[in-house]
């Protein structure tokens, strides 16, 4: 897992088991390299963050319908339906994790978000307070 870099030691650090799945081949698509890593970088910081008490983290690459997919899940707090939409706007930060202590200045996903956008794709969520989250980059092949 390469990729991760900067965040290799943190990780090891604090326990975490990542599980890391991917196809044989995984195309090239045209972007800026640094973005990406900020990209994955920023979801792994947030499974870490929001986690709880799970340290497992999943971390996928698959090809579907034409798209590179990164998936990074956590099984942490979860995110409300409520601001499920609203953790994409710079520096909001949903109220649980406030009132937990967690830190952070809510604009790390608006980061993701707009790098994503610029590379002409789109980022999904799903997430269930309590069971966690699964953030997936949806990257057209082929280049914008």
């Amino acid at each position: 897992m390469k990729f991760l870099g900067p965040t290799t030691e943190r990780i090891k650090e604090q326990g975490f088991d990542i599980r890391y799945d991917r196809p044989d081949k995984v195309p090239l698509i045209r972007g800026d390299r640094d973005a990406f890593v900020q990209v994955l970088y920023n979801l792994i910081d947030n499974a870490i963050k929001f986690s709880s008490k799970s340290k497992q983290i999943d971390v996928s690459l698959t090809l579907k319908d034409n798209e590179l997919h990164l998936s990074v899940k956590d099984f942490g707090i979860g995110i409300s339906p409520a601001d499920q939409e609203k953790v994409f706007e710079r520096f909001y930060r949903c109220r649980e994790p406030q009132e937990a202590g967690i830190r952070g200045s809510g604009i790390g996903l608006a980061i993701v978000k707009k790098i994503v956008e610029d590379h002409g794709g789109y980022l999904t969520l799903e997430s269930t307070p309590g069971k966690g989250s699964n953030f997936t980059v949806r990257i057209p092949l082929g280049g914008n």
